[in-house]
């Protein structure tokens, strides 16, 4: 009984944990808009060729600079209104994506990107105190060699807050941003991250001894010292837990078939 108590304490911690970083999440997404795409699936978005944003005292742009950078905008999962002046943001982010080259034509320093991916390792503050590193790990298939790692930044205060005291390692989460191209002398590319929603929070820790298995889509706890087996989905969702190795098979048919999970 201990055992379950334990179980469902983490999973209460999980579940409130999530809570909270949503509602931290909540002002930058006012801010910085919440993505609007049709599927959960990893998607690179090839931006078109815009129209030059022109530089001038007033800050003016012309109505078919407007709606360029409009377009733009929201293929790249911006919300902006139909009318007025896009934010600051928006202009900040098309600008640099669409620097001029040196013939003066546009050069493609940054892509779009939109990820479903897992936070790899702890995120970092960076050295100027405003900006926070992190990596993310994103796959198309269950299968480790599919696997990328992609080098991530943010400059938003509300993001870096969150990504500094509330994500943890394993946090499934859905980011956008830019894909900034290395320069000379510089490493590999990085994803400039304006967006970020956790999807699912990582199943609670447990001591090192405990072993973490797979039971097709399930997750698996086993501890050396108590029988009782907690269960996860692979996105961290609380399933329950099994008596013993031998029920675990019975729990999660109870689990999808919607029938009451066996008792203890």
């Amino acid at each position: 009984m201990s055992a379950r108590r334990e179980s469902e304490a983490a999973q209460h911690e999980a579940e409130a944990r999530a809570a909270q970083a949503r509602e931290a999440l909540e002002k930058a997404e006012q801010e910085l808009r919440a993505v609007k795409t049709g599927s959960r699936t990893t998607t690179t978005t090839a931006a078109t060729t815009p129209t030059p944003i022109r530089t001038n005292i007033s800050g003016a742009y012309t109505r078919d600079e407007l709606a360029a950078i409009r377009a733009w905008a929201r293929e790249c999962g911006h919300q902006v209104a139909d009318r007025g002046l896009p934010s600051k943001t928006v202009l900040d982010a098309y600008a640099a994506a669409h620097r001029p080259g040196p013939e003066g034509g546009l050069t493609m320093s940054a892509i779009p990107l939109v990820l479903d991916s897992y936070l790899d390792e702890l995120p970092v503050a960076g050295n100027d105190g405003r900006t926070v590193r992190f990596r993310v790990i994103s796959s198309p298939t269950d299968n480790a060699v599919d696997e990328t790692v992609w080098t991530c930044r943010t400059a938003d205060p509300h993001l870096a807050h969150a990504l500094l005291t509330l994500m943890r390692p394993g946090d499934l989460l859905h980011i956008a941003g830019h894909l900034v191209l290395p320069g000379p002398g510089e490493g590999g590319p990085r994803l400039d991250v304006d967006v970020l929603e956790l999807l699912a929070p990582a199943p609670a820790r447990y001591p090192a001894e405990t072993v973490l298995d797979r039971y097709g889509p399930y997750l698996v706890i086993f501890d050396p010292e108590v029988d009782t087996v907690p269960v996860f989905t692979e996105v961290g969702t609380w399933v329950g837990t099994a008596e013993h190795a031998g029920t675990i098979t019975d729990l999660i048919h109870a689990h999808e078939t919607g029938s009451p999970p066996p008792s203890l």
